[in-house]
């Protein structure tokens, strides 16, 4: 029997970890929230999506949220339960998620001894030629419908954008 070798996903047919943030303990990263809010109902331990009458589920969310990750900014899923939703909902009411960065950290390793932080930067302003480049990042697809993309030119940036940010640094990147 021959196997042939296959790309890697990162650890699933569905992108794996790759595709979501995943933090471990005392880490923190920057996000920025875009897209839709896919809300659905999840079993701990058990593999995709359930009913809302599933003995033992859970109401969850994913979104994308933009990162930057080693200098260049991507999407990731974040996917968790309603406490984090709720904070994000409360943080919206003070200013716009979708064009602050919101600080996220994780304190804890275990089940029932971790807790995730969210705070508003509001101190650190993000300007509308980074916003256009945040909006122009191709969203995950969250809920196996495709997600609507926005124009791009050939160079990845949004029609009447400007000149693209210089590679010699990234002091300009929002994280």
């Amino acid at each position: 029997m021959k196997f042939t070798d296959r790309p890697k996903t990162g650890g699933s047919d569905h992108g794996g970890p790759t595709l979501y943030l995943r933090l471990k303990d005392g880490e923190a990263v920057n996000i920025i929230p875009r897209g839709e809010i896919h809300e659905f109902y999840s079993v701990f331990g058990a593999r995709g999506e359930v009913t809302a009458t599933t003995p033992g589920a859970k109401l969850r969310f994913k979104m994308n949220v933009v990162v930057n990750e080693a200098g260049t900014l991507k999407a990731k899923i974040l996917e968790f339960g309603m406490t984090i939703y709720d904070q994000l909902a409360e943080i919206n009411k003070v200013c716009d998620v979708t064009k602050t960065k919101i600080r996220m950290s994780r304190k804890g390793s275990g089940k029932s001894d971790t807790m995730y932080m969210l705070l508003p930067v509001v101190n650190e302003p993000i300007s509308p030629k980074v916003l256009a480049t945040i909006e122009a990042i191709p969203l995950n697809i969250l809920d196996g419908k495709k997600p609507q993309a926005k124009a791009i030119d050939q160079d990845g940036f949004p029609p009447d954008f400007g000149d693209p940010p210089s590679d010699e640094s990234s002091e300009n990147l929002p994280f």
